[in-house]
């Protein structure tokens, strides 16, 4: 196969970044919505943020156990993992108050929310998004018609990482799927 220039490999990366932030512009799930209670807040973004200041402040056999009510940790311990380490960075990077137990609850700091925004997309550029052209070069190597650089294999890439189902349920919705 012909080889494609650079210059549309770059295009379409830079497609799929803009498609991302594009999506986390849209108001997220629960937002601004306190089911007309002070201390109740809906939606993915408070309890992703939730799970960074429980992983941050609890010692780790209490996480999966803390306030279940409110927002209780169920997603599998590598993403609790995940959710600390952005914790800590978005207590030293945004500020403590985004993360401080209990007195953050329903926070809507918009700082905040284009940090979490960004720990989104990174994460989607570094595991999803690596692991989709990784998956593409090794089928379109085992696939002798095709050469990792053709047409062909771009295509793959850019379907792959244009899914509907995931761009809004992790930049418009607010959670980390890819």
């Amino acid at each position: 196969g012909v080889a494609l220039p650079s210059s549309l490999k770059v295009t379409v990366f830079t497609f799929i970044v803009l498609l991302r932030v594009l999506v986390g512009f849209q108001p997220h799930s629960g937002q601004d919505n306190h089911h007309g209670k002070e201390n109740a807040y809906g939606g993915d973004y408070e309890a992703q943020r939730h799970w960074m200041e429980l992983t941050l402040h609890l010692p780790l056999g209490d996480w999966y156990w803390y306030d279940l009510e409110y927002w209780g940790l169920d997603y599998p311990p590598l993403t609790a993992y995940i959710s600390y380490i952005c914790g800590v960075v978005s207590h030293y990077l945004v500020g403590p108050h985004t993360v401080a137990l209990l007195d953050s609850r329903g926070i809507e700091d918009p700082i905040h929310k284009a940090y979490m925004r960004g720990t989104v997309l990174i994460l989607d550029i570094v595991v999803y998004c690596s692991a989709v052209w990784y998956i593409t070069k090794q089928i379109m190597n085992d696939d002798n018609k095709a050469s990792p650089h053709n047409g062909k294999s771009l295509w793959f890439v850019m379907v792959a990482l244009s899914q509907p189902a995931l761009l809004l349920m992790d930049h418009g919705h607010f959670q980390y799927n890819s």
